[in-house]
This record gives structure tokens, C-alpha cells and sequence, in this order.
């Protein structure tokens, strides 16, 4: 079976350069494969607002150094304390080195950064880098939990509608078998559509161990 990719990614990007994020925005305005609906806000009090009135957001691009004594670990700790986005990919974007981060005076290691939500962190170089915007794109979600497979909750579901869809099926022939072998004083048949039955019995049972949509789709 295909895994079907994921096409639209709302992302919400805290960055206080207008011109990077005007930048980015027109990159993603041409993506080709998926739709992406992308929302800059300049400072972490716009970020909060953001999550506060819209909870669908996909991805979260976070830049570390913002204007005045304000950074990008405030929004994260936020984010952490109200438990606000805690499954939302959270890419760190900036220029500083992912092994030298200093803000306010204080180093940050790697650790002390996916303690705090990261999830990745790419250089702002990024965005020239990339090769188009669909390109672009995929440097983003990959190695996040953005995937753009199912999820293992639908595969699940996909499995549970095949094997109670067997188990229909195979009820059914049993049944006729059965009616059958009556019919016509056939033991063997009588017997080949009990086995039948049995099975398809046993089909259900595993049938229901799925998500209960399974049965209904």
C-alpha cells in the first residue's frame, strides 16, 4: 500500500526580521507539491497570541536572537510551561552555531535546547540552500514528527476495515456452504463451511482489537 504523503502545513514562524520572513513567505507561495499557510510574527507576545487563537498549527519556526532582550527560549519555555503545542515540531532557525548558542550572556548546549522542545535546528542559510520551495519544504518536516507518511493510528485503521472485510466475506461463503452441504446431505461440504465459519469467527475477534471507525468506513 502507498503511505500518503501529507500536503498542507500550517506554520507559524516567530522571527523579528521582516525581510527573512517576507523572503520565506514568497519562497512558499511557490511550492508546487503542497499548500502551506505560513504566519510571521515579530515578537514572543505575537507568538503566544498566535497559539492562543489557533491550534492547528503543523510546524513552529523559532528564531533565538529577537529584538531587544527578548529571544525565541522565552516563546519555548512558554510553550512548555502552559503545555500549549507539547506534539508541535519546534525548528530552531538561526544564525548562531547549534554548538555555540549564547543568549543574554548565557551558552546553551544542544541538550539544554531539545529539553526546552526543540525538535531541530537549521541554520537561517537554509532558505538559500534549498534547491525550490518544494524542496524547501521537505528540509523542514523531515526528521520531525511532521512526517508526511500516516500516521500509525490510520494504518491501523486501514488494517482493521481489510480484516473485517475478510471476515464478511468469508461468513458468507461459510454460510452458503453450509446451507449447501444441507441441501444436497454433503458432510464434507457441512464441514468445510463449519471450519469457514470458525475462522471468519476468529477474523472478527482480531477485527475488533481496531480503532472502532474500522468497521463503520
Amino acid at each position: 500500500m502507498e503511505s500518503q504523503r501529507k500536503t498542507h502545513f500550517n506554520i507559524l514562524h516567530l522571527e523579528d526580521d521582516y525581510d527573512y520572513t517576507e523572503a520565506f513567505s514568497k519562497e512558499l507561495e511557490y511550492a508546487q507539491q503542497y499548500q502551506v499557510v505560513h504566519i510571521p510574527v515579530r515578537n514572543v507576545p505575537e507568538a503566544i497570541k498566535a497559539v492562543d487563537e489557533q491550534q492547528n498549527f503543523d510546524l513552529i519556526l523559532i528564531d533565538l536572537k529577537l529584538a531587544g532582550n527578548s529571544s525565541g527560549l522565552e516563546f519555548m519555555k512558554n510553550l512548555q510551561t502552559t503545555g500549549k503545542m507539547l506534539n508541535v515540531p519546534k525548528i530552531v532557525m538561526s544564525d548562531l552555531s547549534e554548538k555555540n548558542v549564547s543568549i543574554a550572556g548565557r551558552q546553551y548546549t544542544s541538550q539544554e535546547l531539545y529539553s526546552l522542545g526543540m525538535s531541530k535546528f537549521l541554520p537561517k542559510a537554509v532558505l538559500l540552500q534549498a534547491k525550490n520551495p518544494d524542496h524547501l519544504i521537505q528540509l523542514l518536516v523531515s526528521e520531525t514528527s511532521a512526517d508526511l507518511s500516516l500516521t500509525e493510528t490510520q494504518n491501523d485503521t486501514i488494517s482493521g476495515v481489510t480484516i473485517f472485510k475478510s471476515f464478511f466475506y468469508l461468513a458468507v461463503f461459510s454460510i452458503f456452504l453450509m446451507l449447501g452441504g444441507a441441501l444436497l446431505k454433503n458432510y464434507a461440504i457441512l464441514v468445510c463451511g463449519s471450519a469457514g465459519l470458525t475462522l471468519s469467527s476468529y477474523l472478527l475477534l482480531i477485527s475488533l482489537k481496531f480503532p472502532k471507525q474500522s468497521h463503520e468506513q
